[in-house]
């Protein structure tokens, strides 16, 4: 076992019971969760909601932060955590069984909708320095 091996295991054993442990990702700098608490470097919650664990399972699987303690990370799917390979699958198969095209159709409708009523959406053309505007 290397000398870094140690400390981690020496760390991981000064951890409450039942805590939640996680650092942020160096890439990350700091996660906000779902419920607007937002967390940096290492962070030690003794009692963790059940919203905060689902909420660091998902951070977990994006990468936005390394798990110590509190989550199962070979059991994501505990946590409700979908797999790409699995939100693609359920992608295809909402196509497939026609919930898709019935929620474009929808969209499109309420879209319709939203024309007919005179609500018209917002355009921003970008004119480069020095051209005329096409409306001038």
């Amino acid at each position: 076992m290397t000398d870094d091996a140690n400390v981690e295991a020496e760390d991981h054993e000064s951890y409450p019971d039942g805590a939640l442990v996680f650092r942020t990702a160096p890439n990350a700098g700091s996660w906000t969760t779902s419920e607007g608490e937002t967390y940096v470097d290492e962070n030690v919650i003794e009692s963790p909601s059940e919203t905060l664990i689902r909420d660091a399972a998902h951070a977990y699987a994006a990468g936005v932060i390394e798990i110590v303690q509190g989550v199962d990370t070979e059991d994501l799917a505990a946590y409700g955590v979908q797999s790409q390979e699995e939100g693609e699958a359920a992608y295809a198969a909402a196509q497939e069984d026609g919930r898709w095209q019935e929620g474009q159709e929808l969209q499109a409708a309420l879209e319709q909708e939203a024309r007919d009523r005179g609500d018209m959406a917002v355009v921003v053309d970008i004119i480069p320095e020095g051209e005329a505007s096409p409306d001038a």
